[in-house]
């Protein structure tokens, strides 16, 4: 019921998500840890959709101490891009949050999206050079993925933007 509830989240049903997780909810007490971080955090991101982010931060930055690693992880990673789209925090308090999780998580999609947002945080501030070099990293963990193939072109384009428009130019083509 769980993975039903974040396909429906991933395809933003939330009617959907909403009803499987009202049927999941009286079992919450009961679940050993990993569901019942899986379902706090799926709270989480219903809650960031159906437009309610102070109670998405909230059982975010609850979760941001739990026992458990992946949604530990998961949830200090979508506290820190939605308070960074709130402008609550600072582009660098945000880069410190994402640096701090390229480490504290590794090996699946969820590092890939760690890589791939800190790399665009880094250019919008304004250091292409790291932002290709975290967008490679990126790419590099999972190139046949949905976001593999979406940071590809990305990356291509950032590095055209560093390189003069020449005719003669090799690179450009």
């Amino acid at each position: 019921a769980l993975t039903l509830a974040e396909v429906a989240l991933r395809e933003g049903n939330i009617p959907k998500a909403k009803k499987i997780m009202d049927m999941i909810e009286p079992s919450r007490e009961k679940m050993k840890l990993p569901h019942a971080a899986a379902y706090d955090y799926l709270m989480g991101e219903l809650a960031r959709q159906a437009g309610k982010k102070d109670e998405a931060k909230h059982i975010w930055k609850e979760l941001t101490t739990s026992p458990d690693d992946l949604y530990r992880a998961k949830a200090r990673f979508a506290l820190t891009m939605l308070q960074m789209s709130s402008k609550e925090i600072t582009v660098d308090k945000a880069i410190d949050s994402l640096e701090g999780l390229r480490y504290a998580w590794r090996g699946d999609d969820l590092e890939v999206s760690i890589n791939y947002n800190l790399a665009k945080v880094y250019l919008d501030k304004g250091g292409p050079v790291k932002a290709l070099t975290l967008m490679k990293l990126a790419h590099s963990l999972n190139p046949a993925s949905e976001q593999g193939k979406q940071i590809d072109p990305d990356m291509r384009a950032v590095f055209k933007g560093l390189v003069p428009a020449d005719k003669n130019n090799s690179l450009n083509t």
